[in-house]
This record gives structure tokens, C-alpha cells and sequence, in this order.
């Protein structure tokens, strides 16, 4: 048999069911109604990530070497306003690359078609690369449209 209760309960009991009070707006199951005007408000994009060039990153250690008083902070928010157009990168982004400084000069040397590109490359087979170069200014002096097609056509015939 269950123990009985000897004394009162500590608590008052609630008047209502609900512990606090909904948050006020629409609900989740709610439908737009159809005599509401259409609005133009867009939603908030997301934020895309825009890798920068080589290019570009050596001009921003450029301008580090010229401004060492500056913060990496100052140096973001600079290059955020540029009159030439902003480069939009984190600080974080900065500190990263700037590790790394000495490995993008030199490939800048090496490699100046580099510069326009957003990522490092590494070139396994350098023989390779500097035949597929080769080729590539032979049909552009050849004023050859360089295709697929082309590029398949090529190694077909040369067999």
C-alpha cells in the first residue's frame, strides 16, 4: 500500500499550465496570407569566401614591409577601403600567408603566370609541364583554337 502523505505540499500549485509566456510573433505552421503585397526585401546572404591572388597577397606583404607600425588589424581594415577596389581577407587569413611569405616569393619567381592564380599549385612533373607549355604557345602562334577536341585530335595524330 502506498505511504500516505502527512504533510502539506511546500509548493503552491500553478494556475496556469504553461511555465512562461510564448515568444510573440508568427508561428512556425503559420501561411503568409494572400492578400499581403509582395515585398523586394531580400534575405541576408551568406558570405562567400573570395581567395585572393598571389598578386595580390604580395602587395599586401608590400605594404606590411612599409608600415611596420601598423597592426595586422590596421592592415585588414586598409586594404577592407582601398580606392583601387577592396581585398577582403581575415586576420587570421594575414597571419597565415604571412607565415608563409617566403614560399609565395619565390613561386612568384619561378612561376610568374603564378600570379594571377588564387591557389598554389605543385608541379609533380616539371617535364610535363614544360611540354604542355610548349605546345600551348605552338598552337597559339599557329593561331589554333585550343579545345578538348583539340588537345584529343593532337594526341590521336600523334601516334
Amino acid at each position: 500500500m502506498p505511504s500516505q502523505r502527512t504533510t502539506p505540499p511546500t509548493r503552491k500549485p500553478r494556475k496556469s499550465g504553461k511555465p512562461y509566456a510564448s515568444r510573440p510573433g508568427p508561428k512556425p505552421n503559420d501561411k503568409p496570407r494572400k492578400d499581403m503585397p509582395k515585398t523586394s526585401a531580400s534575405k541576408p546572404q551568406a558570405r562567400t569566401r573570395s581567395n585572393l591572388t598571389l598578386a595580390d597577397w604580395l602587395t599586401v606583404f608590400e605594404f606590411y614591409r612599409t608600415h611596420p607600425h601598423l597592426t595586422q588589424e590596421n592592415i585588414v581594415a586598409h586594404f577592407a577601403t582601398r580606392k583601387e577596389g577592396p581585398l577582403k581577407f581575415s586576420q587570421g587569413a594575414f597571419s597565415r600567408n604571412w607565415a608563409k611569405r617566403d614560399e609565395f616569393e619565390e613561386r612568384a619567381a619561378a612561376y610568374p603566370n603564378a600570379l594571377s592564380a588564387k591557389r598554389l599549385r605543385i608541379v609533380t612533373r616539371p617535364d610535363v609541364e614544360r611540354a604542355l607549355y610548349l605546345w600551348f604557345r605552338n598552337m597559339e602562334e599557329q593561331r589554333k583554337l585550343v579545345t578538348a577536341s583539340a588537345v584529343y585530335f593532337e594526341l590521336y595524330e600523334a601516334r
